[in-house]
């Protein structure tokens, strides 16, 4: 048992910056995607006018694989840093239990 005051601070300061870059990465990521709304809105009207009515559904397919795929990175990135969130969450309570029992005991 030791005392733990720097370790818990640093895990504070780590909580911070975890949660300031979750909040920037989420508010980059609306941003993109309600300006890309409407380009593919557009694009889609533009489709329906320039390719084959056989064509279209191809391309609307892979439209779609591409929003998917977009989405799942954002996905991928936002999932990592929180669970690395919630393991410094973890790691604070930790430090904090085992701070008090040794303040307790001086």
């Amino acid at each position: 048992m030791a005392c733990r005051c720097s370790e818990i601070k640093k895990c504070e300061q780590d909580i911070r910056l975890l949660e300031n870059e979750l909040a920037q990465e989420l508010r980059i990521t609306q941003e993109s995607c309600g300006q890309g709304t409407p380009v593919l809105s557009a694009l889609s009207q533009n489709l329906t006018k320039a390719v084959f009515v056989n064509n279209i559904s191809r391309a609307e397919i892979r439209l779609s694989a591409i929003a998917k795929k977009q989405d799942g990175r954002v996905s991928s990135s936002l999932d990592k840093r929180a669970g690395e969130l919630r393991r410094i969450r973890n790691k604070l309570s930790n430090y904090e239990n085992e701070d008090r029992r040794y303040h307790r005991t001086l």
